[in-house]
C-alpha cells in the first residue's frame, strides 16, 4: 500500500506469481516497486519464536496482527495472554476484537491515531523518574527515563467497560536523537530554498540580458 493519500488497501501495480506472496506494498526500506512478502511473528516475552505466518506483500500490518493473534489463542486456548504491539498493529478495532478473545494488550501510539494524546501532552503532567539498563557499544549503561500514568476516559476506550491507561514516557536520548534529525531535515530544506532563490534570480538575470 502506498502514503499517498489513497486507500490503505489501494495495491500497487502487482506481478504474477503463485502462490501470490511476492506482491508490492509499502516499503520501509525505500523499495516499494519490488515484490516482497510479509511475516508476521509472535513471540513469548523471553523471546522464543510462538508461530508466525507469511502474508502477500501488500497484507497491512493491521490485518497480520488479527490473524496472528487468532493463532496465538487457537494454539494456547487456555492460557493468559497478553499482546504487546507497535502501533501500526493497534488502533481501536483491533484492540476490541483482543478484548472479545480475553487477551490484555499494550499498544503504541501515535498523536495522528489518538486524539486524547495530543490533548493530554498540552496538559500538566505527573512525572515518575525511573532508571533502567540500557547498551551502549555493548556496555551496560544506566539510563533514566520518566514515566506518567493517565487514565483514559470512557470516551476514547477501545472498550468502554474496560480500564485503559496511556503509559507517557521520556526518553532523554531518543529526545535528543529526534532532535538532531529535526536539525538535519532543516539544513535540507534551507539549503534547497537557497538553490531554488538562487535558480530563480539566474532566470530573472537571463530574461534581463
Amino acid at each position: 500500500r502506498r502514503e499517498t493519500g489513497e486507500r490503505p488497501d489501494d495495491p500497487l501495480p502487482q506481478v504474477v506469481n503463485d502462490p501470490p506472496l511476492r506482491m508490492r506494498g509499502h516499503s520501509k526500506d525505500g523499495h516499494p516497486h519490488d515484490p516482497q512478502v510479509v511475516m508476521g511473528v509472535a513471540m513469548f516475552a523471553t523471546g522464543e519464536v510462538l508461530t508466525h505466518q507469511l502474508f502477500p506483500g501488500n497484507t497491512a500490518d493491521k490485518v497480520v496482527n488479527v490473524a496472528l493473534f487468532d493463532q496465538v489463542r487457537r494454539l494456547l486456548p487456555k492460557v493468559a495472554l497478553n499482546a504487546v504491539m507497535d502501533a501500526g498493529m493497534g488502533g481501536n478495532p483491533n484492540l476490541a476484537w483482543l478484548h472479545e478473545q480475553g487477551m490484555g494488550w499494550i499498544a503504541g501510539t501515535t498523536i495522528r491515531q489518538n486524539k486524547l494524546l495530543e490533548e493530554v501532552l498540552a496538559g500538566e503532567l505527573a512525572w515518575t523518574p525511573i532508571q533502567r539498563t540500557t547498551h551502549r557499544n555493548r556496555k551496560p549503561d544506566i539510563a533514566t527515563w520518566s514515566v506518567s500514568l493517565v487514565a483514559v476516559p470512557v470516551a476514547h476506550r477501545a472498550v468502554a467497560e474496560q480500564a485503559e491507561n496511556l503509559v507517557l514516557v521520556k526518553n532523554p536520548d531518543r529526545a535528543r536523537r529526534d532532535l538532531r534529525m529535526i536539525d538535519r531535515h532543516v539544513e535540507e530544506v534551507t539549503q534547497a530554498l537557497a538553490k531554488s532563490d538562487a535558480l530563480e534570480q539566474g532566470e530573472i538575470l537571463h530574461a534581463v540580458l
